[in-house]
């Protein structure tokens, strides 16, 4: 289960001004300025993080062929495809662009490589998504009708600036958000002889809060790896953060 915070964004909006103390007057900061670097942190932290906390941005969407994709979208990771639209599903293969036009192009393309109901593929481009086989590229191939279905993917969340509304990110995210939000605020108001003191004190809270955050990821990932049984590793394993090089002797 994730645990999101329960915050809301005028909550988070009163932790920066705390925090600000008498650097902060209405004339130089406002609420909506600070609840769009919020929401701006918010989005630092899915880009930095998700690949080692990917559980807790996954979302997932409908989707056909030639579909434009939300501008929030941030990367597939899996693709369900039927001929229209219903189960059972069979997990589409992601193709590049020069793959993609030999497969629709009935002249170039070879037997191993074509898109089937069995073997659909797909590609995005730019922010759209195409789907093989529909009747779009080729009728001949899209017997069963054209495939859509399913896409697994990391995708922003929606902007919030109610102050009433909730920000939603893991529980263990709360102080960073909070910090980059702060290091944007610090830089925008404080004059420039008073801004590497504050934003010093930042960098070093941010680095203390990731290593330990990063700290707790090994150890879980320790504790997981002693249920299973132990094999002889053949070659050294790469030293993690916090590690040593390993030496085989």
């Amino acid at each position: 289960m994730i645990q999101y915070n329960k915050y809301t964004v005028q909550q988070l909006f009163d932790e920066v001004i705390l925090r600000l103390g008498e650097n902060r007057n209405a004339e130089n900061i406002d609420y909506l300025t600070v609840a769009y670097y919020l929401n701006e942190a918010l989005e630092e932290i899915m880009i930095n993080f998700y690949p080692i906390k990917d559980w807790a941005f996954f979302t997932t969407i409908l989707v056909a062929n030639q579909q434009f994709l939300s501008p929030r979208f941030i990367k597939p990771v899996r693709l369900l495809l039927s001929a229209n639209g219903q189960p059972p599903y069979v997990e589409a293969r992601k193709i590049d662009v020069r793959e993609w036009y030999s497969i629709i192009n009935r002249d170039m393309r070879q037997f191993w490589n074509m898109g089937t109901y069995d073997n659909p593929v797909y590609m995005i481009w730019g922010n759209v998504i195409y789907l093989y086989p529909t009747n779009f590229w080729n009728a001949n191939d899209a017997t069963q009708g054209n495939v859509s279905g399913v896409l697994d993917c990391y995708m922003f969340p929606v902007r919030v600036f109610n102050p009433n509304s909730m920000l939603n990110i893991p529980y263990e995210f709360e102080e960073l958000l909070i910090l980059l939000a702060l290091e944007k605020v610090v830089t925008r108001i404080l004059p420039m002889a008073q801004k590497p003191k504050y934003l010093q004190q930042i960098t070093a809270q941010k680095s203390i809060f990731i290593q330990q955050y990063l700290s707790s990821r090994h150890a879980e990932k320790r504790h997981l790896a002693s249920f299973v049984a132990p094999e002889v590793p053949l070659v050294p394993a790469p030293a993690e953060a916090g590690e040593l090089q390993s030496r085989l002797s």
